[in-house]
């Protein structure tokens, strides 16, 4: 049963990886051309592009937010490690398993956060473009629900003794 639940989120979350990269990708690629285009036209043309921040503002969060969520499928964040423990005991274990519960009550505490704050700032835009800041919110909520199914898959994973992929290894 929870071997069948496991492949199903192991399947879900590739897919899900495929599509989070895509359109992060499509976003960092957006950010450097707005933001190269408005480089070039303040400095040699004397012209500034008036939706250029709004618009760099935006695909640049949601590139780092999509960026963030596959971290956590792969364990990639910074890790700080001060205590080292022997590997196998009772203590690596214990802190294992303090670390997985703290990533994974992160991500919902995103998932969380992006929502209330999509519901709570529903009337402010952006003064130029007159794009909704939800849209920005909404790459919290993105996030925070991409980094619960990794989590997940990560935490049954560890549960179910398989071995999680690397990033290295996913490419």
């Amino acid at each position: 049963m929870v071997n069948q639940l496991l492949n199903g989120l192991t399947m879900l979350n590739n897919i899900l990886e495929k599509i989070l990269i895509a359109v992060g990708l499509l976003c960092l690629v957006t950010f450097v051309s707005i933001t190269g285009a408005e480089v070039f036209s303040r400095y040699l043309l004397s012209h500034s592009i008036h939706w250029s921040n709004e618009i760099a503002r935006l695909t640049f969060l949601w590139s780092v937010y999509l960026s963030a969520a596959i971290g956590f499928r792969y364990r990639e964040h910074l890790v700080l490690d001060l205590i080292q423990f022997p590997p196998g005991s009772w203590l690596a274990k214990g802190h294992e398993a303090v670390i997985l519960s703290l990533s994974f009550l992160f991500v919902m505490l995103f998932a969380v956060i992006g929502v209330i704050t999509i519901q709570a700032d529903i009337a402010r835009f952006y003064a130029i473009t007159r794009i909704s800041y939800n849209w920005g919110y909404a790459s919290l909520a993105v996030m925070g629900f991409a980094g619960v199914l990794f989590m997940l898959e990560v935490i049954l994973n560890k549960i179910m003794g398989r071995e999680q992929k690397t990033l290295s290894e996913s490419k």
